[in-house]
């Protein structure tokens, strides 16, 4: 038993902590966090009640916890704090639909503006999924439902599901011996869909810093530097977006446009409008054409250009420029339509 084992060496059980977990749709299980504050060793068991316990089963539970927003271990355990994105709607809102798909389905996911938030549509094999993020602070929980039902042209399959996050991310995301991964570390916003990026990135770097015997306090320095970089990165691409917009007269995006911004943001977009140059750092998961193609989509010019530019005549750039507009269009014009090239891979998979 890991706490009778953890009380013969010394450790001294602080409190013992309840939280919920999910198992599939149907299934919930209840387990217990135990951890102690004496000489800092964060958590030391994780069991489920007595007439349940089972090997298997506290296994999976105690996994699941680690990676489905449960952040009561690293709360109550190793009394890790959040923080928040100042440049975010703290207090998000989002419905959430699925409908038929009467389209052929396009092989992108498309972002809708409206005047408060946006709406969100994904072609899958055989419906859409349809969605509005939005801000409470504008717009109340019914009409954003009904935007949202009145801009989907088809049938929804299901009722719509109301969906409330708040952004912000842990100050310490290990901390002693605790480490909140995916949701239980934090949410950004749901713009660029990168939360499954997030999870695997932590656990990439948890398997490449894995402790041995002891936890080594440079190596949860330096787990947290890596992640907390990425983090800021990301929520960087995204408050990009609210913060070039067009849509004047509109009070949601009136404020974002107009809100404080990250230094680091700030940095990025001054350095690109003065001289048109985009350096990826290491821990960005954007490249450098992400970048452009939302600064520039979005209205912000660049005022001047690398010197090499010069090197080519108008004439040569303007041919160099029109020789890659035509290989790309020789290119499109060659592939299958997104549906029909779905359809061979399932074929393929059945085979």
């Amino acid at each position: 038993h890991p706490i009778t084992s953890a009380q013969r060496r010394g450790i001294v059980l602080a409190s013992d902590s309840q939280c919920e977990v999910h198992l599939g749709h149907q299934r919930r299980e209840r387990l217990y966090v135990r951890w102690r504050a004496a000489r800092g060793a964060g958590v030391v068991g994780v069991t489920i009640p007595r007439h349940k316990r089972q090997p298997e089963l506290m296994h999976q539970l105690a996994w699941r916890e680690a990676l489905q927003a449960r952040p009561l271990s690293m709360v109550g355990a190793s009394k890790t704090e959040s923080t928040a994105h100042d440049s975010i709607e703290q207090q998000g809102r989002a419905w959430a639909v699925q409908t038929e798909l009467s389209e052929h389905p396009k092989p992108y996911t498309r972002a809708i503006a409206h005047k408060v938030g946006w709406q969100r549509r994904i072609p899958l094999q055989h419906r859409a999924g349809n969605g509005l993020v939005y801000c409470n602070d504008f717009m109340d929980e019914e009409t954003a439902r009904d935007l949202l039902l009145n801009n989907v042209p088809e049938k929804p399959l299901i009722e719509p599901r109301p969906i409330r996050f708040t952004t912000g991310q842990r100050k310490q995301y290990w901390n002693k011996n605790c480490i909140a991964i995916g949701l239980s570390s934090g949410f950004i916003e749901p713009l660029e869909s990168t939360s499954i990026h997030f999870i695997q990135n932590g656990i990439m770097w948890l398997l490449l810093m894995f402790p041995d015997l002891c936890i080594e306090e440079s190596t949860v320095r330096e787990y947290n530097t890596k992640m907390r970089s990425e983090a800021e990165h990301i929520r960087d691409f995204i408050v990009l977006h609210y913060a070039l917009n067009e849509r004047h007269g509109d009070p949601f995006w009136d404020h974002c446009r107009n809100m404080d911004l990250p230094e680091s943001l700030k940095h990025r977009m001054e350095l690109f409008e003065r001289s048109a140059r985009v350096f990826k750092p290491q821990d960005d998961v954007f490249a450098e054409n992400s970048w452009v193609q939302v600064m520039m989509g979005q209205g912000l010019t660049p005022q001047g250009y690398h010197n090499i530019a010069q090197a080519m005549s108008s004439e040569q750039l303007t041919a160099f420029l029109k020789g890659i507009q035509l290989s790309v269009a020789q290119t499109v014009a060659r592939l299958p339509k997104h549906g029909a090239f779905v359809e061979t891979l399932v074929n393929h998979n059945k085979q």
